[in-house]
């Protein structure tokens, strides 16, 4: 079973939009956000990554919108890696508000690591080891 991994965010007013609720493209921050947090959870970092050369990048995104999230609230962001493929990584991530129980969002993450030359290098170990 892969390792699963939680950190909560708090809906800022700056990221309602006219609609009272959180602007759709304010979700790809969330998530973001909590794959750092991932990250250093098992005690890696993006800067880690970087001093060997090695770029962690988001390929491709599928977001399934299920329910608002307003000012104030705290959410959930809950994620594990799917795959591992050679050099890319499938994670899965749900936003929830725990307070409604109601969930809000989940996604599918395809991300890459690359050299510093964008070309696609193998998945490294110790992130494997971290997140398998």
């Amino acid at each position: 079973m892969a390792k699963r991994f939680t950190t909560t965010i708090k809906v800022r007013s700056y990221e309602v939009d006219l609609y009272g609720h959180v602007n759709n493209a304010v979700y790809m921050n969330y998530l973001e956000q909590a794959r750092v947090e991932y990250l250093e959870q098992v005690g890696l970092s993006f800067e880690y990554f970087l001093k060997r050369g090695i770029y962690f990048v988001v390929a491709s995104a599928r977001l399934d919108f299920k329910a608002p999230a307003f000012m104030g609230d705290v959410l959930e962001i809950s994620g594990y890696v799917k795959r591992f493929g050679n050099s890319s990584i499938t994670l899965i991530q749900k936003i929830r508000n725990p307070k409604s129980n109601l969930e809000i969002l989940d996604a599918e993450i395809t991300a890459v690591f690359l050299d510093g030359n964008n070309k696609p290098v193998p998945v490294p170990e110790d992130f494997k080891k971290a997140f398998g």
